[in-house]
C-alpha cells in the first residue's frame, strides 16, 4: 500500500480489507506487512506532539497486525550529517524514536546504517523480546539488488 499522509485508521482499514479479500480468494491472507517510513503517516486526531503521534500510529498498526495474526515490520528513517553517514554507525533509539511507547509495543528493534558508498550496512539489535539483544555487526549491501515486489 502506498499511503503517505494517511491516518492510521485508514491504513488499518485498508490492511484489513486486503487481508480478508486474500483470505476469501486464495485461502491465505498476508504473512508479513511492511510499513515503511512511519513519519509519513498522518497525525491522529487531537493535538499530539510528533513523538506522541508516531507512538499512536505504531500502536494502531501493531494492534491491527496482532489482531489479524500478521507479522509486521515498521521502519523509520533518521536524518544524519555527512560525517555521521561516513561512519555508518546504526542510530541509537533516542535518534528519531525514543518515545518509550514504540519500544514497549515492539518485539524487536533493529537499527541499520548504510555506509556512504553503499557497500556495507551496519546493524544493531537494540531490543529482542524472544532472543538475545545488544549485539551488532556488518553485512555486505548491494543497492542494485534491492527491488520492490508487488
Amino acid at each position: 500500500m502506498h499511503c503517505p499522509n494517511w491516518k492510521i485508521e485508514r491504513v488499518v482499514s485498508e490492511l484489513r480489507a486486503r487481508h480478508f479479500a486474500l483470505l476469501a480468494t486464495r485461502g491465505q491472507g498476508y504473512d508479513l506487512v511492511v510499513l515503511d517510513y512511519l513519519q509519513r503517516l498522518g497525525r491522529p486526531e487531537g493535538h499530539y506532539a510528533e513523538h506522541e503521534a508516531l507512538a499512536a500510529n505504531v500502536r494502531g498498526f501493531s494492534d491491527a497486525a496482532n489482531e489479524l495474526n500478521i507479522a509486521a515490520l515498521m521502519t523509520s528513517q533518521v536524518s544524519r550529517t555527512t560525517r555521521e553517514l561516513s561512519e555508518a554507525e546504526p542510530p541509537s533509539l533516542d535518534e528519531g524514536l525514543g518515545t518509550g511507547d514504540i519500544e514497549r509495543c515492539s518485539n524487536q528493534l533493529v537499527a541499520l546504517a548504510i555506509n556512504g558508498i553503499r557497500t556495507t550496512v551496519r546493524y544493531a539489535v537494540r531490543k529482542q523480546t524472544f532472543g538475545e539483544a545488544g549485539y551488532s555487526g556488518e553485512l555486505p549491501y548491494n543497492s542494485r539488488r534491492m527491488q520492490i515486489l508487488g
